[in-house]
């Protein structure tokens, strides 16, 4: 029946996970800058090499730029629409830590304790647990796993809009 084929489902998550009924991840605010906007418009990845990739954040930065988070050793990316993240270790999504003003929830975050770095391979094979970094926007939900902390560039609307242009072009001509 369709209880019985949704609870399968969801023990398969579970499963997939790595959850076990005494693991709880929790999710706590992360900050890469020291000024952080209240939320994210747009989130952009590039992956532009094996184990290198690029995350263009457009918010309300001081000066009008956009943050550039450089993620050189990663070892995994998700993305996913607003509202299809999952978020076990949470009951409810309203626990999660929230900006200032409190209406919006943090866009940047670090997941302690995460199920998904707990089973990666670099956990698995060598016993180096990644990083879990989870960046919210109005759209888009980005999960990485990675070694090492990104490395923190600034750039212009201009400049991405013109890269986002020749990527949509790719395979046009």
């Amino acid at each position: 029946n369709c209880h019985n084929a949704a609870a399968a489902k969801r023990s398969g998550l579970t499963q997939a996970l790595g959850r076990t009924d005494n693991f709880m991840q929790t999710f706590i605010p992360w900050l890469p800058v020291q000024h952080v906007p209240e939320f994210l418009a747009g989130v952009f990845v590039l992956q532009h090499s094996a184990g290198a990739m690029t995350i263009v954040c457009d918010g309300e930065f001081a000066d009008g730029s956009l943050l550039v988070l450089r993620f050189e050793n990663f070892e995994a990316v998700t993305t996913h629409k607003e509202f299809s993240h999952q978020w076990p270790g949470e009951s409810d999504p309203t626990a999660l830590p929230k900006s200032p003003g409190g209406y919006w929830t943090f866009p940047f975050l670090q997941v302690q304790d995460s199920a998904w770095a707990a089973t990666s391979m670099q956990a698995n094979t060598f016993g180096h647990v990644p990083s879990h970094y989870c960046i919210l926007s109005a759209s888009d939900i980005v999960d990485v796993l990675a070694l090492e902390p990104p490395r923190i560039d600034w750039t212009t609307a201009a400049e991405t809009d013109r890269i986002m242009d020749a990527a949509s072009k790719l395979g046009t001509a």
